[in-house]
């Protein structure tokens, strides 16, 4: 099953919509769905991975419904994220990058379906695994591996998503991740230090408890030389000292930075402008 879903998930896209068609013909569950279509549909020759994804969300739903009736399809669903995740691992996912060459394309597709399997990130379904701890090792470092690559911002957008959205049930395991990735900040590369930060951010918003361990890690970069990264980092720490009166007046340097933020003109215009 992982291995028809990934094939049908990272399909070519044909010209016309009844091209497309004809690579369905011994997947007849996928076919009926075409007479539930509206007449003269036409989605471009992504009918395939539109179908498929839409199953899969529909298994997702099954699944989150009552996880302990549909363990062997939790396990097969996880299973096939751990796969989509280390296929950008891949030296030909790897090379040369340019918007919709084929590649692109493809790692387009696969960070489609990691979205819509990405609820399945819960500790109610990740209990029915037989070693959770070992799997949810694997998948961090995997993702990890994955957030240091030079992707572009197409793609980017998809990494830092789904980043965020399998931490927002597991903080307290990734925090000590967090803290020891942004230990030498200055080695980091620019697209790597982004999304730690973005991570941080927003486990800093969420959990003032959490944000104690991280905002020394994120305030570092109000003055980075990069000014997207910049921009992000003083968008974070103004919205965590604005929306935590404590922290802000736990030390005169908070109370002092937080009214910088507020009121210099290239920081107002890093927020608007990101």
């Amino acid at each position: 099953m992982p291995k028809t879903l990934m094939s049908l998930l990272t399909l070519r896209e044909f010209r016309g919509y009844d091209a497309s068609l004809l690579v369905l013909w011994d997947v007849p569950v996928l076919n009926q769905c075409r007479d539930r279509l509206p007449a003269h549909s036409d989605l471009q020759g992504a009918y395939p991975r539109y179908i498929t994804l839409q199953l899969m969300v529909l298994l997702v739903q099954r699944i989150l419904s009552q996880p302990s009736q549909h363990k062997d399809l939790a396990q097969t669903l996880l299973s096939l994220m751990s796969e989509l995740l280390r296929v950008n691992l891949t030296k030909k996912m790897n090379s040369m990058q340019l918007d919709y060459c084929e590649t692109h394309r493809k790692k387009v597709y696969i960070w489609n379906a990691l979205l819509m399997l990405s609820p399945l990130m819960t500790p109610p379904v990740l209990a029915l695994l037989p070693d959770q701890e070992t799997f949810l090792s694997q998948f961090m470092a995997s993702l990890n591996q994955v957030m240091q690559i030079h992707s572009l911002p197409s793609i980017r957008q998809y990494v830092d998503m789904f980043s965020i959205k399998v931490i927002r049930d597991f903080p307290a395991f990734h925090l000590s991740f967090l803290q020891q990735s942004l230990q030498n900040h200055e080695k980091l590369k620019a697209n790597y230090a982004i999304s730690l930060v973005f991570l941080c951010g927003y486990l800093m918003c969420e959990s003032p408890l959490l944000g104690q361990g991280l905002f020394d890690k994120v305030v570092v970069f109000t003055t980075s030389h990069i000014a997207y990264l910049r921009s992000v980092s003083q968008y974070f720490c103004y919205l965590y000292l604005s929306r935590h009166e404590s922290q802000r007046d736990r030390q005169p340097f908070f109370q002092a930075l937080h009214l910088y933020l507020a009121q210099n003109k290239e920081s107002i215009s890093l927020r608007q402008k990101y």
